[in-house]
């Protein structure tokens, strides 16, 4: 089976905010910032307390760094999909995002664009997931081929994952 695919920056956002909700190493990120935050304002509150008392200094900073604590998931949500959209923007990057056609084969997925092929091997994908909108070949715990369902049509995409998942279990085992 093979498919065409063009990536639309609407497309990278849509991988970050899949990354937000459900990549364990960006849901480690994100604790570890939330502690921070939560931590830092705290000594600050604290710091000021033993210093002046008589201010609410102290308080309002201790309502500062829970506020950050409970916003630091959407900060870091904004800051991925800037960092997708700059990315997206950037002419050097252009050429990821052309159309390539992506070919499941018995040995595994071939990539391949105008400029270059590639072939990844079933053992590679380390995981298979999708939304209702979108299908992610995992290669790493943050990089993944984007298959856009826009892009190839409804039955195409549907049939395109179970492949997909089917063979990259199949190699896994």
């Amino acid at each position: 089976m093979e498919i065409e695919v063009e990536l639309t920056e609407q497309d990278l956002q849509a991988f970050a905010d899949y990354q937000v909700r459900f990549s364990p190493r960006v849901r480690a990120a994100i604790r570890r910032i939330r502690i921070a935050y939560l931590i830092a304002g705290l000594l600050l509150a604290l710091g000021f307390w033993m210093t002046e008392r008589s201010t609410p200094m102290p308080l309002m900073l201790a309502l500062v760094a829970v506020i950050l604590f409970a916003v630091a998931p959407w900060l870091y949500r904004i800051r991925l999909r800037r960092h997708f959209s700059r990315a997206f923007r950037d002419p050097a990057n252009r050429m990821k995002y052309r159309k390539r056609r992506l070919r499941i084969t018995d040995d595994g997925l071939v990539d391949s664009s105008e400029l270059a092929e590639s072939v990844i091997k079933w053992a590679a994908v380390v995981r298979v997931d999708r939304t209702p909108s979108h299908g992610f070949l995992y290669l790493a715990s943050d990089v993944a081929l984007i298959v856009p369902r826009h892009a190839v049509g409804s039955e195409a995409f549907d049939q395109f994952m179970a492949q997909s998942a089917a063979l990259s279990k199949r190699a896994a085992a």
